[in-house]
C-alpha cells in the first residue's frame, strides 16, 4: 500500500478482506464498509499488542461519523456489523497463521 502509519494499513487490509469475503455491495465510503474496516483495524491492533496504534478513541469517531452520517447510533451500528467484523478479521488471522506455518516448513 506505501503507507507508513500502521493503522491505516490495517483498515486497507480490513477493506481488503471484507471485500475477498463478497462484501462489495456497497459503493464508495459507506457507513457500513468504514465502520468494518476501522473497528477491525483497532482489533488487529490489539492482537498485534500495538497500544498506540489501536487508537480507540480515533476508531470511535471515525465510526460515529459515519454512523451519524447514516442516522445511526454509533453502538447499534457496530453491533449491525459485528458478524462482519470478525469474519474479515478472523480471515486475516487465519491467513497469517497459514502464512507463517507455510514459512516454517519451507526453512
Amino acid at each position: 500500500l506505501g503507507v507508513q502509519n500502521v493503522s491505516v494499513f490495517l483498515h486497507e487490509l480490513m477493506h481488503a478482506a471484507d471485500y475477498r469475503l463478497g462484501n462489495a455491495a456497497e459503493k464508495g465510503q459507506h457507513w457500513r464498509k468504514e465502520t468494518v474496516a476501522e473497528f477491525g483495524a483497532a482489533i488487529l491492533a490489539e492482537c498485534l499488542g500495538l497500544e498506540a496504534e489501536k487508537d480507540i478513541g480515533g476508531a470511535y469517531r471515525y465510526i460515529e461519523q459515519y454512523a451519524k452520517a447514516a442516522e445511526k447510533d454509533v453502538q447499534a451500528a457496530c453491533m449491525e456489523c459485528l458478524d462482519r467484523i470478525c469474519e474479515a478479521v478472523n480471515l486475516i488471522l487465519e491467513t497469517a497463521e497459514t502464512l507463517t506455518d507455510n514459512a516454517l516448513t519451507v526453512s
